[in-house]
C-alpha cells in the first residue's frame, strides 16, 4: 500500500523562511519544519496502522498538525498510540542524532537533535490540542464520555495557560525563557476555542 498524504502549507510559513532567510537564521526555521513533518508523519503511520487515514498534514509557523478521519476519536487506544507516536519520534530522533554528534561533530545534527529534543518534550504537556492533552483526552473518555472527557480536557488546557501565562511573560522579559513559549501558549488558548476537536 503506497503512503499518500497531502501537504498544506500556511501561506505565513513561506513568510517566516523569507524573513529567517534575511536574517540569516534560514537553516534552524528548515530544520524545524522538517523535525514537525517527520513529528506528523509518524502520527500519520500510526493512524493507519489502526486502519485510520489522515487527510492532510498542514504546516503553520508554530509548528504542524496532522488531520486525521474523525472516527479515530471514538477509538480511544487508537488515538492515545497515535497522538503518543509524535513525541516517541521526535525524542528517538534525538537520541540518535546525539549518539552521532561527537564522531562526526557536525553542528547541524546537534541542532536538529536538540529541535526535535524540545518538540517531542514540548507535546507530552498535557494541554489539548498537543499530543499530551490528547492522550489525557483518552484517558478520561473511558469513564466520562466523548464530549466530556473534551471538555474537562479543554478547561484543565484553559486553566493551566491562564495560571502560567503571567509568570511565563514576566521570565521572557528578564530573558529566562525564548519569546516563543507564552507565543506558542497563546496559540494553544486560541485552539481550544475551536468547535472541531
Amino acid at each position: 500500500m503506497a503512503l499518500m498524504f497531502n501537504l498544506k502549507i500556511h501561506p505565513a510559513v513561506y513568510l517566516l523562511c523569507f524573513l529567517s532567510g534575511l536574517t540569516g537564521k534560514f537553516t534552524p526555521v528548515l530544520l524545524s519544519f522538517c523535525a514537525v513533518l517527520l513529528h506528523e508523519a509518524a502520527h500519520l503511520v500510526t493512524a493507519l496502522g489502526f486502519g485510520y487515514h489522515t487527510l492532510c498534514i498542514e504546516l503553520f509557523p508554530f509548528g504542524g498538525v496532522a488531520r486525521m478521519e474523525a472516527s479515530l476519536f471514538n477509538d480511544p487506544v487508537a488515538e492515545a498510540v497515535t497522538a503518543f507516536a509524535g513525541p516517541l519520534e521526535s525524542l528517538t530522533v534525538a537520541l540518535l542524532l546525539w549518539s552521532f554528534v561527537p564522531f562526526l561533530k557536525l553542528t547541524v545534527l546537534e541542532d536538529f537533535a536538540r529541535i526535535n529534543l524540545g518538540i517531542g518534550l514540548f507535546n507530552l504537556l498535557p494541554l489539548f490540542p498537543l499530543d499530551g492533552g490528547r492522550i489525557l483526552r483518552s484517558l478520561l473518555i473511558r469513564k466520562q464520555g466523548y464530549k466530556r472527557a473534551t471538555r474537562l480536557t479543554l478547561r484543565w488546557t484553559r486553566r493551566v495557560i491562564f495560571i502560567t501565562g503571567l509568570p511565563l511573560t514576566a521570565l521572557v522579559l528578564k530573558k529566562v525563557v525564548p519569546v516563543h513559549l507564552p507565543l506558542l501558549l497563546f496559540f494553544l488558548l486560541l485552539a481550544t476555542g475551536e468547535q472541531n476537536h
